[in-house]
């Protein structure tokens, strides 16, 4: 999972001696459970029996939004991802006229009009390893977990759970493409034998991405072997193109080896783009060696594992909660916080331990439908960035004045175009705290306990500067917790929701006020600046 060398690396003011190296956050996936992308959208939306993707029942799909996936690459001949008509049939031969054309950072192309794949920027356009994914490659599964749409279904429909019979007629059509088993827990109507499905099981709901509706612009930085070859200035060479073809989210499963969880150039350069810009919400992988020893530090423990650029102040950093079993539970590899100045880190929690999504077939002119698993927070990083997509679309189209008709009457936000601060809040104001943990030097995942009693005992993270000890939901295991969109938008008026932007000049204040009616009346607050 180490990737080539890059150029050396600014760390407060001196050259880093060691290289300078660029990893994928990923773990090997378990096998015990096959839950795809529909079991992560649950948990994000905060679903129930009445309405398991409530974002995606009233039609805040992604449309509108486009988001940046910058990893190994995308195979855009999957059918989560290719264009109508741009194969004879699920697999064969595809014809790879009808790929978005490639193109390097200095003078990027892009095509709107496309249903998925808008741009491809390939850091080096003279190796066409940069131009496509690798076998099982991980730019695809995360790219898949984002945005991915079945094309014969036209994209991937909000409330649509149309089967896709021109792909599936049949269980021998569904096990002859080596796809997933349907397991009961997914389609019940396969009955209890044989893990073959018929056509009233949906693969289209099963294995689309968070925000289905949203198009991609991909940064391609990974060889044929999915080595990665990061920029020393990722804002200009990595954010900047997709960011002038409309991309306001861009989720980043990657970080660098060395130096640990310093506050290095890079890292400032990604504040600084997103402060420059003021509506690039940029999010990170925290990292998988919450479980381990800091592999440039004297600690025994995984604590303070955050790398760069996941440190950085602007973006959101997200850690892996268990997804199959324990969901309630921080996955035991999710790098910990704190940063070098006990900021906390990670800032939120997503499904990533496993998840099913797209698998690249590794060829260029081979068509594809498969999917496979994988582990980590590389992997639940995607998934929240596709949701802070379906919170953007949510925003401009109007939806809060529709759902919170008198928190939106008292807000005081930009309703076109959301800062980035803004839909971090909702990220981080949506959360629901994670009960349980693993302790850092744990290598057993029999070493499971509560959270609050973890940080209740002194540590390589001293009980004064933990923060706060011994409180669930808010500690540098999970950050904030768990996002759920529907702890921050009712739906059902069953509470108000209040946005505010405001600039301060330097020693200024700004202050607001409510009339809370009742004493009962829960009132949660988050500040992001």
């Amino acid at each position: 999972r180490v990737a080539r060398r890059v150029g050396s690396n600014a760390v407060l003011g001196e050259e880093d001696s060691k290289a300078d190296r660029t990893t994928r956050v990923e773990e090997a996936a378990a096998a015990f459970y096959q839950p795809l992308n529909s079991v992560a959208a649950v948990a994000l939306q905060g679903g129930d029996s009445s309405a398991l993707n409530p974002l995606w029942a009233i039609g805040v799909n992604g449309t509108g939004q486009i988001v940046q996936v910058a990893d190994t690459g995308l195979d855009d001949a999957s059918c989560m991802f290719r264009q109508a008509n741009s194969a004879a049939g699920l697999t064969g031969s595809f014809n790879g006229a009808s790929q978005v054309a490639r193109s390097g950072f200095a003078s990027p192309l892009s095509d709107l009009s496309r249903r998925k794949v808008v741009q491809y920027i390939s850091r080096d356009l003279g190796d066409d390893s940069y131009s496509q994914d690798y076998a099982e490659g991980h730019g695809t599964h995360v790219a898949g977990t984002v945005a991915g749409a079945l094309v014969a279904d036209g994209g991937g429909g909000a409330a649509s759970v149309t089967p896709s019979p021109d792909f599936y007629p049949n269980c021998a059509a569904y096990a002859a493409e080596n796809l997933l088993a349907c397991l009961d827990t997914f389609c019940p109507a396969c009955g209890a034998n044989a893990g073959l499905c018929d056509t009233t099981c949906d693969y289209k709901d099963d294995t689309q991405g968070m925000a289905p509706g949203a198009k991609i612009a991909a940064y391609d930085f990974g060889d044929a072997a999915g080595a990665l070859d990061a920029p020393a200035d990722a804002a200009t060479e990595m954010f900047q193109p997709a960011y002038g073809v409309g991309a306001r989210v861009f989720t980043n499963s990657w970080g660098v080896d060395a130096p640990s969880n310093y506050y290095d150039s890079r890292t400032a350069g990604i504040d600084a783009f997103v402060y420059q810009t003021g509506d690039a919400l940029v999010l990170f992988a925290a990292g998988n060696s919450g479980d381990s020893p800091q592999k440039n530090q004297e600690a025994s423990t995984g604590d303070a594992s955050i790398n760069s650029p996941g440190i950085a102040k602007n973006g959101v950093t997200v850690g892996a909660a268990q997804t199959a079993t324990e969901p309630d539970t921080v996955a035991a590899f999710s790098s910990r916080g704190p940063t070098k100045d006990l900021r906390i880190k990670p800032d939120v929690c997503g499904p990533g331990d496993p998840v099913y999504s797209a698998e690249a077939s590794g060829s260029a002119g081979l068509a594809s439908c498969a999917t496979t698993g994988q582990s980590g927070t590389s992997v639940s990083t995607p998934a929240v960035a596709g949701v802070a997509a379906l919170l953007r679309q949510y925003l401009s189209e109007g939806r809060h004045a529709r759902y919170s008709s008198v928190g939106f009457a008292s807000s005081s936000y930009n309703q076109t175009h959301p800062s980035a601060a803004l839909v971090k809040a909702l990220l981080i104001g949506s959360t629901a705290p994670l009960t349980y943990g693993y302790p850092s030097n744990a290598s057993s995942l029999e070493h499971v306990e509560t959270l609050a009693s973890f940080y209740a005992v002194p540590g390589a993270v001293s009980d004064t500067q933990a923060y706060p000890l011994g409180t669930a939901g808010v500690d540098y295991t999970q950050g904030f917790g768990h996002v759920r969109t529907s702890n921050v938008f009712s739906l059902d008026g069953t509470f108000d929701t209040y946005l505010f932007e405001k600039s301060l000049a330097a020693e200024s204040a700004w202050e607001v006020d409510f009339a809370v009616q009742h004493t009962d009346t829960q009132v949660d607050v988050t500040l992001v600046w």
